[in-house]
């Protein structure tokens, strides 16, 4: 927790150097007593004194780098005698100190400004001494420099609050820590009818307008003032003043005058409700009106079953225009989110002295119906690989073109480039960048504000990778990127990957946020262990006044080394399925995840589950559209593939997924990728190009997919897939000029073909 400490005052007191039962803090010697005290000013913490050796006391402080400070000593010698205050030993540099003498007391202040960079530290020494007294008296006080606490953009510096009281007569005196030798001081009153003694005072500084820092106290615009018990006031009319003592020290003083405190007024009169709660386990609560009058009911989905622990909302109906007492309450009105507002009419009322309670028994509440709602759903590897950066620059435009097109979700995959990041964003939200990173917690969720809007983080990660996780909102658009590592490597807080590259963008709210990295890569080789790769999720709330009415989105990119087909193309695919374990390990690791960020949703609602897989579906009959094939190769027969049987199988532990374009086309292939080496016929998404963005040959693949699950029995909404197609980059040939890669002119602005869904969100 960041803070800071103006004006720690603390009494320091040294043990003797020939100690005597005289009691700490002093010495005394042939009937002369020498004691030694100090005060330390500084923009920071102190703790001690701690004993460090005979007649040694410590102050171990830290400091705020660029700051002031000074140290206030006093030497007293009794009975009345010379005695002296001197430095031992300085840090190199700093101001020197001249050393104080006097009769019977001497007092010295030591000015010394704060250092950069933080992360050193200082000691500082001095010593008292008198004659008669044999040995000295040391004190020490060491200073680490910290960095100064960030603030916030557009936020003006505050300095204070510094805390002080008021004396007899109502006068305070503060000083300012920043300022060496300046004081804030007045007169407290409430409202000039009365001075406000012995009370309890804080002063804060507000730069005048166009100043950054008060580094001078002519650069003070106002002065708010503060006391338990009252509203803070604000001084404008300041009085400057300065003085100089007979060491010729300066001191500065901004006098408030006559500073007037309003009372704070009366509580206001007890209102009847509403109030809030929750249920406990059998629906059950109880709820305080107003002192000693309760309200205490079971709230049931209409007596089919108690809604446990679920947040309501409960308002008492008057018996005409208000209530002024629990006489004046003709029912209650229960508003609970996902349900019909119930009214209470019938009710138990139980009186005794003084004490009133009300019991509503069973609430009977139906559930509101969640609106029908049409979705579409684009999921696409947009191949915005830092790698290709001669020619990222060019395609970046089209992908953030694309990507914010007439769509209600968007799941994109390797979006690695920070420009193209910076350009899905704008495009999709009109800004930029608006929204932060924040580290998730395993097994722990929190609460952030995003534009104005709360999202609930869940550290549903299933596994220790730390992880953190990119949340912006803008113009009601919704931005979810990541996951990015987060942790300390060697001990310190760095970024030593490259994020995920995963984007979902949503027009609906999200509510409810998380992300994971997969703990098992698929090695450096191909550069996997380089970047965060995992999965994100998104709680979706399609209704914005029922917040029952959501779905569960998640987007995922496994591992991408090697092409993972066996069976009859053994020997003919260049390289058979090496990755499959690494992979395997991924898809387990997301049946987990899966399983943590849904697990509160007890009405199990609809799940999608899309993204770039890596996994080859199997190729129906006749999987030959659309490609100009090579010789001897006979697309007639269909070719299995058991890696994706086994994906199918391992994500059945987390739900029962159907495969949407198998569902709608199970005789078409749907290839989302093909190599180099293959052409396309002209009619098909791809053009007569074929795939010139691939890297190198390859078999065609479908590798992206949407996986969806429609909802569970109890669910308030239910999932129906209407259609689900191949993006068509053919579309883009008339627009501009053609992207060039190497000697290839095209105009497909990624190596994968999109995937668009549209689906039917209706009620039960």
């Amino acid at each position: 927790m960041r803070g800071l400490l103006f004006g720690m005052l603390l009494l320091i007191r040294s043990l003797a150097v020939l100690a005597q039962a005289y009691g700490p803090g002093e010495v005394e010697y042939g009937g002369i007593r020498l004691q030694f005290s100090g005060q330390v000013h500084i923009v920071g913490t102190c703790s001690g004194p701690y004993p460090v050796g005979s007649g040694i006391s410590e102050l171990r402080c830290e400091a705020q780098a660029g700051t002031a400070g000074r140290i206030m000593l006093t030497a007293t010698r009794t009975p009345a005698g010379a005695v002296n205050i001197r430095a031992e030993a300085l840090p190199p540099g700093w101001p020197a100190f001249p050393g104080a003498s006097g009769f019977g007391t001497a007092t010295a202040q030591y000015n010394f400004p704060v250092p950069s960079p933080a992360g050193q530290t200082f000691l500082l020494r001095f010593k008292a001494w008198t004659p008669g007294v044999i040995g000295e008296l040391e004190l020490r006080v060491s200073l680490a420099v910290r960095a100064a606490p960030s603030s916030e953009p557009g936020i003006p510096p505050t300095y204070g609050p510094f805390a002080g009281s008021t004396d007899t007569s109502g006068r305070f005196e503060i000083p300012i820590p920043t300022l060496p030798n300046t004081f804030v001081t007045g007169t407290l009153t409430e409202c000039t009818v009365r001075v406000l003694p012995q009370t309890q005072v804080s002063v804060t500084l507000v730069p005048k307008t166009g100043v950054t820092a008060i580094t001078r106290a002519d650069h003070i615009g106002a002065v708010r003032v503060s006391s338990p018990g009252y509203p803070e006031a604000t001084v404008t009319q300041l009085q400057l003043a300065s003085s100089m003592d007979l060491f010729g020290r300066v001191y500065t003083t901004v006098g408030l005058g006559t500073v007037c405190l309003r009372p704070a007024p009366p509580p206001p009169t007890p209102a009847y409700g509403p109030i809030a709660g929750k249920t406990d386990a059998e629906g059950k609560f109880t709820g305080t009106l107003v002192p000693g009058v309760t309200v205490s009911g079971q709230l049931t989905e209409c007596t089919a079953k108690p809604l446990a622990y679920q947040e309501f909302t409960l308002t008492p109906v008057p018996k005409g225009e208000a209530i002024g007492s629990f006489e004046d309450i003709a029912g209650f009105k229960i508003a609970v989110s996902g349900y019909q507002e119930a009214m209470v009419t019938r009710f138990s009322l139980f009186s005794l002295f003084g004490l009133t309670s009300y019991h509503l028994g069973q609430v009977c509440l139906l559930s509101a119906a969640c609106p029908a709602t049409r979705l579409r759903l684009f999921v696409w590897n947009t191949a915005l690989l830092p790698t290709y950066a001669l020619f990222v620059g060019p395609r970046i435009p089209v992908v953030a073109e694309v990507a914010a097109g007439n769509y209600d979700i968007v799941c994109l995959q390797e979006v690695f480039d920070e420009a193209g990041k910076r350009a899905v964003h704008q495009s999709w939200t009109g800004r930029e960048d608006l929204g932060q990173w924040h580290p998730l917690s395993r097994g722990q969720s929190q609460r952030v504000q995003v534009g104005g809007t709360e999202i609930l983080l869940l550290g549903a990660m299933p596994n220790e990778e730390g992880t953190e996780v990119f949340v912006g909102q803008a113009g009601g658009r919704y931005v979810l990127a990541g996951p990015d590592s987060y942790g300390p490597v060697l001990g310190v807080d760095v970024e030593a990957t490259q994020d995920g590259g995963l984007m979902l963008l949503s027009r609906y709210p999200i509510v409810a946020a998380s992300a994971m990295i997969w703990g098992n890569q698929a090695g450096l080789l191909g550069g996997e262990e380089l970047c965060a790769k995992g999965a994100l999720y998104a709680r979706v709330q399609l209704d914005p006044k029922n917040a029952d009415c959501y779905i569960h989105v998640f987007n995922v990119h496994l591992a991408a080394r090697d092409p993972e087909f066996t069976g009859p193309l053994e020997g003919k695919i260049p390289h058979p399925d090496r990755a499959w374990e690494v992979r395997k390990s991924q898809i387990l690791e997301l049946g987990a995840f899966i399983k943590a960020c849904t697990q509160d949703d007890r009405a199990r609602r609809p799940v999608i589950l899309c993204g770039d897989f890596n996994v080859i579906a199997p190729f129906p009959a006749n999987w030959g559209e659309d490609l100009v094939l090579p010789a001897g190769v006979d697309p007639r027969s269909p070719l299995p593939s058991p890696a994706y049987i086994a994906m199918l199988e391992l994500l059945a532990e987390a739900g029962m997924f159907t495969d949407a374009w198998r569902e709608k086309h199970p005789d078409k292939p749907g290839f989302t990728w093909l190599g180099r080496d293959w052409r396309t016929r002209s009619e098909g998404p791809w053009g007569d190009r074929g795939n010139p963005l691939a890297q190198g040959p390859g078999w065609p693949q479908r590798l992206d997919y949407i996986f969806y699950f429609r909802g569970g029995d109890t669910s308030p909404l239910f999932l129906g897939l209407e259609s689900i197609s191949r993006t068509r980059w053919s579309n883009l040939i008339d627009k501009g000029t053609p992207f060039r890669w190497g000697d290839v002119q095209t105009y497909v602005p990624s190596d994968h073909l999109g995937l668009t869904a549209t689906f039917l969100i209706v009620p039960p």
